[in-house]
């Protein structure tokens, strides 16, 4: 029954119009413009009555530049946004229903709106006694209706609580009272039918939906059905009570129906409760009436703007509360595709305000979103309302310093999309194009999501800084601003444009006093992505979708770290000594070698070492942190077994490899490393690096000696050119002083 209603209610709602004066239907276009302009003198068949196929090619042709726009928000349109692409709805429905829809439009008749009037009882005198007893009793609304009774009926006190709501001063006791009026029914046990008969409904001739007191009884309808547990819904009760057929009932309503005002087609939507709908809201019938009674308002006002779907749901819901509608019914079936209609409609009305994308993200609520954002769901539309901006900029004219911008705003997000070789999601394009248009620093955009006084908090939520998504996205967009600064930069300011942002001296200053717990983010993920691998290769996992994601948020992490720590490598190489660093992070406190091993931050010192020592030449001095760690026999033979245990193994054998290079920029000896280093029991392998040792060893001694032998050589060439300047020296100041005698000479001559 359902299915049949929606079917001939939306017929209705393309087909409906009314007898008026040969005035001109004006249509708004995108841009405001006046883009759809026929008579209702073209429409009329003669008879006075509208000519059916003209206005069904009217709402196609109105269809064809929805669908227009929707194919615009991407190169490759989805099928949800173009799902009227195949059909014609309007032709369909209209040859379905055609006999129907012409009893429809011969029954059609201009009626006065149905509004609350100025009745007796709404006259002052009736009024303010209601109002005062409102208020005497609004501490306890119930105890109002005793003294109410004595000069109103049922009906009456409904009608003066509606008429109290549209005065904004008299709210608050009103809305209680409506409360307690519903209380107080239910507390006299009336049921859903006595209390349609005491606001007599059952005798309006206006129609019942539309009637002013309908809300109040729906409201009650709809508490007795939830006490009750009764599913029945509220038009098959109506249609059963009036003795007709579902459908002659909404018919009937749909004809007595007449809105005097914009205001009261929204004032309908809240009176119908349709803001209380959960899932299926654009296929309950009570929707569809009243999208019907929108297009019989507009036909019934040819001379005012057209008034559509999404601009009286956007002064319902407000723009982020009809984001928020369509994104949770485009999860239900049957209302997907009617949800993208409208996703496509707003999108237009936004472009048509001249909404920016900051506007949009502002209203959208997505600037309070936090480091959650790519998370929020309004993001989606979002992204898909930037894609829709980036279609229309191309096919908009444009002068060259618009056309500039617009080619650097592309190159960035292009250049930023690709970091790293990483896939990027149609989000972070959104969120490149939102920050490249408003020309944001990186250091703007991190201090925004993840400045001090918000990390504290994301990492006591989150954890790891570099698990987070709208982290990893912050990365791709500070290489690729600075990139994109490089190539748009003279020559001569290269240098100054590839360095005027660093992400990694941001961190630096971030966790300056918890290098540390850096540390242990960043090992984390390395270790974790290690880990993956090593499972991998070891053993064949089928492929699914969930391993594909985790895999891309695990490459996308590891990508962030490893920047993080090369630029983090680099800045400790050029400020600090090896020793300095394992005092950052907190590693000069008392632990045995078992604690160190499994500290990340010793982990991750090791990391630095390997770095560190192939940055320095064989004559400078990297310091002994590790000679003093493993001074102790004890915990010489430590080592030793870790490097035979195979879960330590292999960072057992980095520590040993770094101690003997402390120990050659020491210039310890073969002969102690041979006898103090050398745990028994001695390797094969001991005796090989043993030997390599010696070689280095000597090596460097040599290179000492060179040195040595270089310096003196040095130092007396040194002496010989300075010996030379300052005989130079000497001798211009002597002429200098020997000038004026030998002029006067000169001059007695």
């Amino acid at each position: 029954m359902r299915v049949h209603v929606q079917l001939f209610l939306a017929a209705v709602a393309i087909t409906h119009t009314i007898k008026a004066e040969p005035t001109p239907f004006v249509g708004v276009s995108k841009n405001n413009s006046s883009t759809e302009s026929s008579s209702t003198a073209a429409r009329d068949k003669g008879d006075g009555m509208t000519n059916v196929n003209v206005l069904v090619k009217e709402v196609l042709a109105e269809e064809k530049t929805r669908r227009t726009i929707a194919t615009s928000s991407s190169t490759k349109p989805s099928k949800e946004s173009t799902y009227t692409a195949d059909r014609d709805d309007g032709e369909r429905i209209f040859e379905r229903f055609s006999v129907m829809v012409a009893n429809i439009l011969d029954a059609v008749h201009s009626k006065v709106g149905n509004v609350v009037g100025i009745t007796d009882i709404l006259q002052p005198e009736g009024y303010n006694l209601f109002l005062k007893v409102a208020t005497k009793h609004q501490k306890d609304s119930a105890s109002a209706f005793a003294p109410l009774k004595e000069n109103f009926d049922d009906k009456q006190i409904a009608e003066l609580i509606v008429y109290a709501k549209t005065k904004p001063e008299h709210n608050d006791v009103v809305i209680k009272l409506e409360k307690a009026l519903m209380e107080y029914w239910k507390k006299q046990k009336k049921s859903a039918d006595e209390v349609f008969e005491l606001l007599r409904l059952h005798t309006v001739e206006d129609g019942v939906l539309t009637n002013p007191v309908f809300n109040q009884w729906y409201s009650y309808f709809e508490m007795v059905n939830a006490k009750h547990g009764n599913k029945e819904s509220v038009i098959d009760f109506l249609s059963s009570k009036k003795g007709t057929s579902f459908e002659d009932f909404m018919k009937d309503e749909l004809e007595k129906a007449n809105l005097g005002t914009k205001s009261r087609v929204d004032e309908l939507f809240v009176d119908l409760r349709l803001e209380r709908v959960g899932d299926g809201l654009f296929t309950d019938p009570l929707f569809i009436f009243w999208r019907a009674c929108l297009e019989k308002f507009n036909g019934a006002h040819p001379k005012n703007p057209r008034t559509s779907v999404i601009q009286s749901l956007r002064t319902v819901y407000g723009d982020k509360g009809l984001v928020d509608l369509i994104n949770a019914k485009r999860k239900v079936t049957d209302s997907v595709k009617y949800a993208s209609r409208l996703e496509n409609d707003l999108f237009a009305t936004w472009l048509s305000d001249g909404k920016s994308l900051d506007d949009v993200f502002k209203f959208l609520d997505l600037n309070h979103a936090g480091y959650k954002l790519l998370e929020n769901p309004s993001m989606e539309t979002f992204a898909k309302f930037t894609q829709v901006v980036s279609m229309d900029n191309k096919e908009l004219p444009r002068m060259k310093e618009a056309r500039f911008e617009e080619h650097e705003i592309l190159r960035g997000i292009q250049i930023a999309s690709g970091t790293g070789g990483l896939r990027t999601t149609p989000l972070e394009k959104a969120l490149f194009r939102l920050w490249f248009t408003q020309k944001k620093h990186p250091e703007e955009v991190y201090k925004m999501y993840f400045g001090q006084d918000k990390l504290n908090g994301i990492l006591k939520d989150k954890g790891n800084l570099f698990e987070i998504p709208l982290f990893i996205t912050f990365v791709k967009y500070s290489e690729g601003y600075s990139r994109t600064k490089r190539l748009s930069t003279h020559m001569a300011k290269y240098a100054y444009a590839g360095h005027e942002f660093d992400m990694s001296s941001v961190l630096q200053k971030e966790f300056e006093d918890e290098m540390d717990k850096l540390g242990e983010m960043i090992m984390s993920v390395k270790e974790s992505s290690s880990n993956s691998v090593k499972a991998s290769s070891s053993k064949p996992v089928k492929a699914s979708s969930s391993k594909s994601v985790h895999d891309f948020s695990s490459k996308s992490a590891l990508f962030a770290a490893e920047r993080v720590e090369g630029g983090l490598f680099r800045i400790w190489n050029a400020e600090f000594l090896l020793d300095e660093v394992f005092e950052l992070l907190k590693l000069n406190t008392k632990m045995t070698p078992a604690e160190l091993f499994g500290n990340p931050s010793f982990r991750w010192w090791i990391d630095y070492s390997d770095f560190f020592v192939t940055q320095v030449t064989r004559t400078e001095k990297t310091g002994k942190t590790l000679m003093e760690v493993f001074e102790p026999s004890t915990n010489l033979a430590w080592l030793r077994d870790a490097r035979e245990e195979e879960t330590t193994k292999e960072l057992a054998n980095r520590v040993w490899t770094n101690l003997l290079k402390e120990h050659l920029q020491a210039n310890t000896s073969p002969d102690v490393i041979e006898t103090k280093l050398m745990v028994p029991p001695k390797s094969f392998h001991d005796e090989k690096v043993l030997k390599e040792y010696e070689h280095l060893y000597d090596r460097r001694k040599n290179d000492a000696e060179e040195k040595k032998k270089g310096d003196v050589k040095a130092w007396e060439t040194n002496t010989k050119l300075q010996e030379e300047r300052r005989k130079k020296l000497y001798e211009r100041r002597r002429a200098k002083e020997l000038e004026p005698k030998m002029k006067k000479e000169e001059y007695w001559k």
